[in-house]
C-alpha cells in the first residue's frame, strides 16, 4: 500500500489579504478531485479553531485535521519562563520540531518554520510587486518583504511560483539562490456549489453590468475603468460598472477617497456601484451573471479573479501584463490592454457591449491538474529529502 503523505498547510483567513485563503481552498478542493489513493492528510496549521472548522465546511475535504505544532504544553510554558537560557532554548526547539517529525512537508512556510524542519519548508512567493512598485509599499514593509525573500533565497530549499512571469523576476532578482523552484499555476473550484444558493439571486442588478472584483489598493488602477467609464459616457453609450472589495489601504490611506473624487468630477455616479467586501456566493454570483470582468491591474500574481471569470465563463479585460498573458494564453474570451489607455479600455468594453456571448471553455481539468502537479511536486521532494 502506497504511503499517504502528510502536508501541513499554513492557512491564515485575513480579509486584508483574501486571495492567500483563497489560495489555500482551492488547493484543498484540487487535491480533493485526485483519486483517493493520491489524496493526502492535511494538517491545518491556523491561529483559530474556528478558522479551521469553517476551512473543513468550505472544502469537504476527507483527510483534514487541525494541527498547532506551536500549542504551548504545561513543560513548554515553564521552559519558555528560561527560554533566553540556550540550553532550555534548545529543549524549546526540540519539543516543536518532534511534532513536525511525521510532516513530509510545510507549505507555504514562514521563516519561523526554518528554524524547525527547514528541509520540509516550502516556501511560496506570489509575486514581487515591491520590487517593481516601491512607492505602493511603506519602507517597512518593503524591509520586511526584502529580509524575508533574501532570507528565503539564500538558504531555502524549495520554493513554489504561480507562473513563468513570477520565475524570471525571482531569478533576476535571486540570480545567486540555489533553491530548488516549481512552478504550481493554481485553479479554482467549489464555485458550482456557490452558484447552487439561489438567495442571493434577487440582489443582482437587472440592467446589463460590469465588474472589477479587486481590493482598493493603488496598483488595482482603478483609476482607468472610471476615466474610460467617462469617454464612453461622453459618447453616449451608458455603462454600469459595480466594484468590489475592502475599501481601504493601509499603505496609501487616501486612495478609495480620492477615487470618490475623482467619481465626482468625471460626473460618473450613476454608472458605477461600491460592495465592498461581499461574502465569495454573493460575489461569485455577481461574476456569474456580469458581462465582463474588468482586471486593469498595473501589478498581479497569478489571479483569483481571473481564474473565476475563466471557470465561469465569462468575458475578461485584463491589462497586458506578461503574467495576464501566460494566465490567459488558452482562454478564447479574453482582450488584453495597455493598463494606462484608458481610450483603448473605453473601445474594448464598448465591443464587449455588442458582443455576441462567449466561446464554450471547459475549465475542469485545470483543476484535477493543479492537485497533480502538487502532488507530483509533494513526491519529488520526498524523494531528494529521503536522498540526503
Amino acid at each position: 500500500m502506497v504511503k499517504r503523505r502528510k502536508i501541513a498547510l499554513v492557512y491564515r483567513y485575513d480579509e486584508n489579504w483574501i486571495a492567500g485563503a483563497y489560495y489555500i481552498q482551492n488547493l484543498i478542493r484540487a487535491l480533493s478531485v485526485l483519486d483517493t489513493r493520491e489524496q493526502p492528510e492535511l494538517a491545518i496549521i491556523c491561529k483559530s479553531k474556528n478558522d479551521y472548522l469553517n476551512l473543513k465546511i468550505a472544502t469537504g475535504y476527507r483527510f483534514l485535521k487541525h494541527f498547532n505544532p506551536y500549542r504551548k504544553s504545561l513543560l513548554l510554558r515553564f521552559l519558555l519562563k528560561f527560554k533566553e537560557i540556550v540550553y532550555f532554548k534548545r529543549l524549546i526547539a526540540k519539543s516543536i520540531e518532534e511534532k513536525f517529525r511525521d510532516i513530509d512537508i510545510v507549505f507555504p512556510a514562514s521563516i519561523h518554520e526554518m528554524e524547525y524542519c527547514l528541509n520540509k519548508c516550502v516556501f511560496w512567493i506570489p509575486d514581487f510587486q515591491e520590487y517593481y512598485y516601491p512607492s505602493f509599499f511603506s519602507t517597512k514593509e518593503i524591509n520586511s518583504r526584502n529580509k524575508e525573500r533574501k532570507t528565503i533565497s539564500a538558504i531555502g530549499n524549495y520554493l513554489v511560483l504561480s507562473s513563468v512571469s513570477a520565475l524570471n523576476d525571482f531569478l533576476k532578482i535571486y540570480p545567486d539562490s540555489n533553491i530548488r523552484t516549481y512552478i504550481i499555476r493554481f485553479a479554482v473550484s467549489g464555485i458550482d456549489r456557490q452558484l447552487q444558493n439561489s438567495s442571493i439571486i434577487g440582489t443582482i442588478p437587472k440592467r446589463p453590468y460590469f465588474i472589477c472584483c479587486n481590493q482598493f489598493w493603488l496598483h488595482k488602477n482603478h483609476g482607468v475603468i472610471f476615466d474610460a467609464i467617462s469617454i464612453l459616457k461622453k459618447r453616449g453609450i451608458d455603462v454600469f460598472v459595480i466594484f468590489t472589495g475592502k475599501e481601504n489601504d493601509y499603505r496609501s490611506p487616501d486612495y478609495f477617497s480620492s477615487l470618490m473624487a475623482r467619481k465626482e468630477r468625471l460626473n460618473i455616479g450613476e454608472n458605477v456601484q461600491f460592495l465592498g467586501f461581499i461574502p465569495r456566493e454573493y460575489q461569485v454570483q455577481l461574476i456569474s451573471n456580469a458581462l465582463c470582468i474588468l482586471q486593469p491591474s498595473l501589478f498581479e500574481g497569478w489571479s483569483t479573479v481571473i481564474e473565476d471569470a475563466k471557470f465561469l465563463n465569462v468575458n475578461i479585460i485584463a491589462s497586458s501584463l506578461d503574467v495576464h498573458k501566460e494566465q490567459l494564453e488558452n482562454y478564447p474570451n479574453k482582450i488584453l490592454f495597455p493598463p494606462n489607455d484608458a481610450l483603448k479600455l473605453a473601445e474594448v468594453m464598448e465591443s464587449i457591449l455588442f458582443s455576441k456571448g462567449v466561446v464554450s471553455f471547459n475549465y475542469s481539468e485545470y483543476i484535477k491538474q493543479y492537485g497533480k502537479d502538487f502532488v507530483s511536486m509533494v513526491e519529488d521532494i520526498c524523494i531528494k529529502n529521503n536522498e540526503v
